[in-house]
């Protein structure tokens, strides 16, 4: 008898089929099955190899597809979600060792895969080395931020407003430089995806900053049709400021502040980078 039949009652009929046999079977008091295979046989639900990260290749065509959905949610997590320091290696050692052996796999010429899974497989591949690039020239980009912010003093308000726009586009934002004689008290504009916002950049050293500065920022916020605006010193805000701001879309970013970001930015946790991110817009 054939160990492995083949499925003679596929589809979504199989288990009405199947009762309407044992029914019968049991009408009819046998105690064997009727001859010519009559008996409806039920495909596996689940069949295949699941991928396992532990083993030092991929074993089949099954467990290579397993394979591309496990490096696929891999990537997505990676790139989307909120990682502990823990789990982000973890992560990146599982998508090293899964594109290790899937390339192996194909290398050896091993049973014809599916051309979707090869295809689905070099398009994630490509974006783990695309992901990995930028997040090489952010890491790049927050250790200059760290130099220049060690040398704050020594710049100029027009190097401090390229320092700034460094900042807010290491943080993933688009940024124009608009200051300058008509900038009507903005130094930089900012997009991210639908959102606007407008940047003004003061590089005091000793004057506090008060409301009615502030006041005037305000108008350049709505004059912007903007939804937010940071107001960007090296010296500190007055109490008064601190307390029109807390009811307006303006966000203060004085000295510690900008350190603080700075510090979150050459961490380059992407956690970290997410928390500054949330608490900016």
């Amino acid at each position: 008898m054939d160990s492995n039949p083949t499925p003679n009652c596929p589809g979504d009929q199989c288990l009405s089929n199947w009762l309407k046999w044992a029914h019968q079977t049991t009408n009819n008091n046998l105690t064997e099955p009727p001859p010519n295979g009559s008996k409806p046989f039920q495909a596996k639900l689940f069949e295949g190899t699941l991928y396992d990260d532990a083993a030092p290749k991929i074993r089949n065509a099954h467990e290579f597809r397993s394979a591309v959905e496990t490096l696929a949610y891999a990537v997505f997590r990676l790139a989307r979600n909120r990682l502990t320091r823990a789990e982000r290696p973890r992560l990146e050692n599982l998508v090293d060792n899964a594109i290790f052996k899937m390339l192996r796999h194909l290398q050896h010429g091993n049973p014809v895969l599916d051309q979707a899974d090869i295809a689905e497989f070099e398009q994630l591949q490509n974006q783990v080395s695309e992901d990995r690039r930028l997040a090489d020239r952010r890491k790049a980009a927050a250790q200059g931020i760290k130099h220049r912010l060690e040398q704050l003093e020594k710049l100029t308000p027009e190097e401090f407003e390229d320092f700034i726009g460094e900042v807010f586009e290491a943080l993933d934002f688009q940024v124009e430089r608009v200051g300058g004689s008509g900038d009507q008290g903005a130094d930089l504009k900012l997009t991210r995806g639908p959102a606007r916002a407008v940047v003004q950049c003061k590089f005091y050293k000793k004057s506090l900053i008060g409301s009615p500065e502030l006041q005037k920022f305000l108008g350049t916020i709505h004059q912007s049709e903007s939804q937010k605006g940071y107001f960007v010193t090296t010296s500190c805000f007055s109490l008064s400021a601190e307390k029109f701001a807390a009811n307006q879309p303006i966000e203060l970013i004085d000295g510690p502040r900008l350190a603080e970001l700075v510090r979150e930015l050459v961490a380059l946790d992407r956690s970290a980078r997410d928390e500054a991110e949330s608490t900016l817009f």
